[in-house]
């Protein structure tokens, strides 16, 4: 019998999953049939002339999609304030969900979620998709099974750029939204969410479980004036990583606001190979690279089909419950207890003057970057030494916290004192 699915949110990322659901109408799948769309403002997605020549009925809200119709699962890929309400009204109708990230911007959402989850029996999954990846799970799996021995380092750094195209919304760059719900966007939140959370994801001890990090101590940074939230951080700590839950040191760096070329990497070393990603070959391949100087390919987990196999993943779940799930609230507990983390102790400095220039994208939308900063983060990324630490004149002290210690998210600081030397 074929599953019903409701497609809740067709803009945006929401078009990844439009697409997906064509191409198995392509190949003639009939095994899952979409049975609504709810979206308010689905005419300005780039798939609305689909779902006009399939006729399907679109609605406002979940609500008024489940007073008519029900569905198996829900795929939700709506604006970050929405998915908590979202998700608990798909379980709380009968479906399970799949949700993107980040799933809520509160821990306080998270424990909500979960007590839903298990009290309707709905798996809630979450759009991390790496963490579905057929290249992150065979190494995930290698990295259990001791191929390379014990952890010693892990380390990743990410800089893009976003311009004022990039905020055309009401909820990008901001604490709360105009009724005081909590919303926390920024880049290690949502923008580079993913390769946070992959460094925890990696240093689980079973395929569906994240690490949470012993302490992080961290610096947050804001270089666009008319934003709210920080666009740059750096953080480093220590987790425990592999099956024998080694403890070792990481360190985690990302901006959307630096001047320069961009560059989204990591560096995981263990004691007989250090796994990299656009470190020396940018490619998105991750390798392994062996002291005795052989290399193990795992793949690239960027492209499309990588990406859809989140999707594929919670489908297949629907027939067989022992399918492995290997991102839900659990797993990004770590994550998102970080993230609080960070809001709540960790004060949002802007970044001086002197060191803000004003470029522009390719469609002519200019944005704020920051010089000079990049290459300070690439000394701070390679040496896993923080910004204040190398004494960078644009820093401030860091602030130490442990994430598993909070239960509930505190509140924002957002001290706005300014770094030496403006």
């Amino acid at each position: 019998m074929a599953h019903n699915v409701v497609l809740v949110g067709i803009g945006g990322y929401g078009i990844n999953y439009t697409h997906y659901f064509r191409t198995l109408e392509k190949e003639g799948n009939t095994d899952y049939v979409v049975s609504g769309i709810v979206d308010p403002f689905w005419e300005k997605s780039g798939d609305a002339d689909w779902v006009r020549e399939r006729g399907f009925k679109v609605y406002n809200s979940l609500e008024e999609f489940y007073a008519e119709k029900t569905a198996d699962i829900a795929l939700i890929a709506t604006p970050i304030p929405l998915h908590a309400q979202q998700c608990i009204c798909a379980m709380e109708h009968g479906s399970n969900v799949l949700v993107e990230k980040p799933l809520c911007p509160t821990i306080d959402d998270a424990i909500r979620l979960q007590e839903v989850s298990q009290r309707t029996g709905k798996f809630l999954a979450v759009g991390f998709q790496w963490s579905f990846s057929t290249t992150m799970l065979s190494l995930k799996k290698d990295i259990l099974a001791g191929r390379f021995g014990k952890p010693v380092a892990l380390r990743s750094y990410i800089s893009w750029q976003r311009f004022l195209s990039y905020y055309n919304n009401t909820w990008k760059g901001k604490y709360q939204g105009k009724n005081g719900e909590w919303i926390l966007d920024c880049v290690i939140t949502n923008a580079t969410a993913h390769y946070l959370h992959n460094l925890y994801f990696i240093s689980g001890g079973a395929l569906d479980e994240a690490s949470m990090p012993n302490y992080v101590r961290a610096e947050s940074y804001r270089v666009k004036p008319d934003m709210e939230t920080p666009d740059v951080f750096a953080l480093r700590g220590e987790i425990a990583c592999g099956a024998e839950r080694t403890v070792v040191p990481f360190f985690y760096g990302c901006s959307y606001s630096l001047s320069g070329a961009q560059c989204t990497t990591f560096e995981y070393e263990f004691e007989l190979a250090t796994i990299k990603f656009n470190i020396d070959e940018r490619d998105d391949q991750v390798r392994a690279y062996f002291r005795d100087g052989s290399c193990a390919v795992y793949g690239n987990p960027q492209p499309s089909w990588e990406r859809a196999r989140k999707i594929t993943t919670c489908l297949e779940a629907l027939d067989d419950p022992s399918v492995l799930i290997p991102c839900t609230i659990k797993t990004i507990m770590p994550h998102l207890k970080t993230c609080n983390g960070l809001f709540a102790y960790v004060p949002n400095i802007p970044v001086p003057a002197r060191y803000l220039v004003t470029e522009y994208d390719s469609a002519g939308s200019p944005g704020i970057l920051a010089h000079t900063l990049r290459d300070n983060m690439l000394v701070c990324v390679n040496e896993m030494k923080l910004p204040s630490e190398k004494g960078y004149s644009w820093s401030h002290d860091p602030v130490e916290f442990t994430p598993d210690t909070l239960t509930a998210f505190p509140g924002v600081y957002c001290a706005e004192k300014v770094s030496p030397e403006v």
